[in-house]
C-alpha cells in the first residue's frame, strides 16, 4: 500500500520536475497535429463547400458548341434530347466578340425560363427592357463595369437601322459556370485569348428583328443518373455521356464536360495536389516529432535509473514501472494531439479559407467536424509514443538494481578526427577542444540531434520553395489561383517550421543542460561568469546545428523535387537563391533563439552543486 502511494506520488512529481519537457513535448505534437488535421481537412472540406455550386444550381454535364454558323438546327436539338440519360436540355445563342481592345461574351437567354445554369442575381436587378444588360460577378476582373455603366457593341448584331445599340449595366448575377477568378478563354481563333466580361441579355426583352437572326449555338445538356461532382465516378459518367453525344454529332459540333470548365477542372486539379501535400506534410513533421519524443523519453528514463531501481528492488513490477513513465510520455502526446487536432481544425482552415475565397466561389467556411489525417496521425503519434516508452524501458530493466543504483558511468573519451589535424587541433581553445570531444562522444545524440535539425530545414525550405514557385507563377493566367493559394500555404508552413525548430532545439537543449548540471557548476567554482556557462553548455549543440543545417540543405532540395514533380507544380529553378540562405539562417538562429530562452536556467544553477557527491 505505501508503494502504491508512494508510486503515485512520484508519477505527479517527475511530471513537475520535468515540466519543461513535458510542455515542449505537449507543444511538437500539437504543432504536428494541427498541420495534419488542416490540411486533411481541406480536400474534402473544401471541396463540399465550392461543389455547392453546382448542386445548388441545375448545371449542365455536357455543353454542346456548334461550329458553324448555322447553328444547331431543330432536328439536332430533338435528337440531343432523344440520345440516352438525357435529362434536360436547353438551345440558347451565344457569342465571343472582339469589341474595341476587349474580349467580351454575350449569352442571350431567357432569365425567366432557363432553368440550367441559371444566373442568380447578386446586385441590382433584372433587365426590362433591350436597352438593359447584366454582367457576370467573376469575369469583370479587368473591365471593372460597374451598375450604371454604359457599353457599345460595335457588332452587326446590335446594329439597329445602322446605329449601335448601347446597353445599360443594371445588374449583376452569379453563374455555377464562372465559380472562379481565373479569366475565362475566349472562343476566337488564333493564339490564346481571354475574356474581359461576360454579359446576359434577357431574350424576353430583344426585339424579332434581333432574335430572327439568331441560330443555336449551344446547348446545355443534364444527365439523369450521375454520381457526386469531383469524384472519380462522375469523371467516367460524363465523359461516357459526351462520347456517346459525340457519336450521334460527329461534325460541326464541340462537346465539353465540366472537366473542361475553368473554375471546376482547376479547382479539382488543385484539390488534388492538396490531397498529395497533405499526406506529405504530416508524415515530414510528425517524423521530426517522433524524434524529439524519443530523445525526451529516453532521456527522462536516463535520468531516473535509480528511481526505477528503487521501484524494482521494493517490489514493483516491470508493468507498473512502465506505466509509470507511460503516463508522463502518452498523456503529453495525447494532450498534444488533442489540442493540434482542434487546432488544425478550428483556427487554420479560417486562414485557408480567405486564400481560396480571393479566387473560387466557396459557399462559407466548411463545417468540417472531422479530418481523417489529423485522426490517424493522432493515433500514430501515441502508438509511437508506447512504442518508444516501452523498449526504452525494457532495455533499462535489462539491468539490475543494484547496478541502476550506481551513476553511468560517462563514456570514455577518444581522440577525434580533428585531433589528428595537429595544424588545426593545436590552435583551438581549450573551450572548442571540450566541445568537439563531447560532441562526438555520444555518437547517438549526435544522430538524433542531426536528424532533427535536417527535418526542421526541411520544413522550412519547402515553405520557401512553395513560396517562391507560387510567386513565380502569379503572372501565368492557368495558375494564378493556384499561386495565391500555395502562397497562403507556404505562409503557414515556414512559420509551423520555424516553431517547430525553435521547440526541438529547445528541448535539446535543455535536457543538454540537465544532464551537465554538476559539469556548469564546477565552471562556476572554476570562474566562469554566467555568460561563459551558458555558451560552453550550449557551444556544441550551436555547432551540430550549423553543421547539420548545412547537410540539411541538400536532403531538403531532393525532398522538394520530389514534391514538385509529384504535384507538377514547378521545379528547382523556381526557388530563390536566398531562400535557401534564410533556410539555413532561420534554423541555426533557432539554436541562438533556444540558447536565450535558457539562460536563466543555467544562471540559477547552483556552483555548492558541484560539492556534492555522485551517488
Amino acid at each position: 500500500m505505501v508503494v502504491n502511494k508512494i508510486y503515485g506520488k512520484t508519477i505527479y512529481k517527475t511530471i513537475g520536475s520535468k515540466f519543461v519537457r513535458f510542455l515542449v513535448n505537449i507543444l511538437i505534437v500539437a504543432i504536428s497535429i494541427a498541420i495534419a488535421s488542416a490540411l486533411g481537412m481541406l480536400p474534402f472540406s473544401f471541396k463540399d463547400s465550392y461543389v455547392k455550386n453546382y448542386t445548388n444550381y441545375l448545371s449542365p454535364d455536357v455543353i454542346m458548341k456548334c461550329t458553324n454558323s448555322n447553328g444547331f438546327s431543330s432536328e439536332d436539338i430533338n435528337k440531343v434530347k432523344g440520345i440516352n440519360n438525357v435529362d434536360k436540355t436547353y438551345s440558347f445563342f451565344s457569342i465571343d466578340l472582339l469589341n474595341e481592345d476587349k474580349y467580351e461574351r454575350i449569352y442571350f437567354i431567357d432569365l425567366y425560363v432557363n432553368e440550367i445554369a441559371d444566373p442568380k442575381l447578386v446586385h441590382g436587378r433584372m433587365p426590362k427592357n433591350y436597352n438593359e444588360i447584366i454582367i457576370n460577378k467573376n469575369a469583370d476582373n479587368s473591365s471593372n463595369y460597374k451598375i450604371g455603366d454604359k457599353i457599345v457593341f460595335k457588332d452587326y448584331l446590335f446594329d439597329l437601322n445602322k446605329k449601335n445599340k448601347e446597353f445599360t449595366v443594371v445588374g449583376i448575377v452569379d453563374s455555377p459556370l464562372y465559380s472562379t477568378m481565373h479569366p475565362e478563354r475566349a472562343m476566337v481563333e488564333g493564339e490564346p485569348k481571354y475574356l474581359d466580361s461576360i454579359f446576359y441579355v434577357s431574350l424576353d426583352t430583344v426585339p424579332s428583328i434581333i432574335t430572327d437572326k439568331l441560330p443555336k449555338t449551344d446547348i446545355y445538356v443534364t444527365m439523369k443518373n450521375k454520381s457526386n461532382y469531383m469524384t472519380d465516378e462522375y469523371d467516367r459518367e460524363s465523359k461516357a455521356f459526351a462520347d456517346s453525344i459525340k457519336q450521334e454529332f460527329p461534325n460541326d459540333c464541340l462537346v465539353l464536360t465540366l472537366n473542361e470548365n475553368t473554375g471546376y477542372a482547376l479547382f479539382y486539379n488543385y484539390n488534388k495536389k492538396i490531397n498529395i501535400i497533405a499526406v506529405i506534410f504530416p508524415i515530414l513533421f510528425v517524423i521530426v516529432c517522433g524524434l524529439v519524443v524519443y530523445l525526451i523519453t529516453t532521456r527522462l528514463i536516463s535520468d531516473e535509473r535509480q528511481m526505477i531501481a528503487c521501484y524494482y528492488s521494493l517490489g514493483g513490477s516491470k508493468l507498473s514501472i512502465i506505466g509509470k513513465y507511460l503516463t508522463f510520455s502518452v498523456s503529453s502526446t495525447i494532450l498534444g494531439a488533442i489540442g493540434g487536432y482542434f487546432l488544425g481544425l478550428k483556427l487554420v482552415p479560417v486562414v485557408f479559407y480567405k486564400s481560396y475565397a480571393s479566387v473560387y466561389d466557396m459557399n462559407g467556411i466548411p463545417n468540417a467536424y472531422i479530418s481523417p489525417m489529423g485522426i490517424i496521425m493522432g493515433i500514430l503519434m501515441i502508438i509511437v509514443a508506447i512504442s518508444i516508452t516501452v523498449i526504452a524501458l525494457l532495455n533499462a530493466l535489462k539491468e539490475t538494481p543494484a547496478s541502476q543504483m550506481l551513476a553511468k558511468a560517462p563514456k570514455p573519451g577518444k581522440k577525434i578526427l580533428l585531433e589528428h589535424m595537429t595544424f588545426i587541433w593545436k590552435r583551438l581553445s581549450f573551450s572548442i577542444k571540450s566541445s568537439m570531444r563531447n560532441i562526438f562522444r555520444n555518437k547517438k545524440n549526435l544522430i538524433l540531434t542531426t536528424l532533427s535539425v535536417i527535418g526542421s530545414v526541411i520544413l522550412v525550405l519547402i515553405g520557401f520553395g512553395l513560396y517562391d514557385a507560387a510567386n513565380n507563377m502569379v503572372n501565368v493566367p492557368m495558375y494564378k489561383n493556384l499561386a495565391a493559394n500555395m502562397g497562403t500555404l507556404s505562409t503557414v508552413v515556414v512559420l509551423f517550421g520555424l516553431v517547430m525548430s525553435v521547440l526541438v532545439i529547445y528541448a535539446l537543449a535543455s535536457m543538454n543542460i540537465d544532464e551537465r548540471v554538476r559539469e556548469i557548476a564546477v565552471l562556476k567554482v572554476l570562474g566562469y561568469r554566467d555568460n561563459e556557462s551558458a555558451m560552453y553548455a550550449c557551444r556544441e549543440l550551436f555547432f551540430i546545428t550549423l553543421v547539420a543545417a548545412l547537410i540539411g540543405l541538400p536532403v531538403a532540395i531532393l525532398v522538394i523535387n520530389g514534391i514538385f514533380n509529384t504535384l507538377q507544380f514547378a521545379d528547382l529553378s523556381a526557388i530563390k537563391w536566398y531562400s535557401y540562405v534564410l533556410s539555413y539562417v532561420i534554423v541555426v538562429s533557432s539554436s541562438v533563439i533556444s540558447s536565450l530562452l535558457l539562460y536563466p536556467k543555467i544562471k540559477k544553477i547552483d556552483f555548492n552543486i558541484s560539492l556534492k557527491s555522485v551517488e
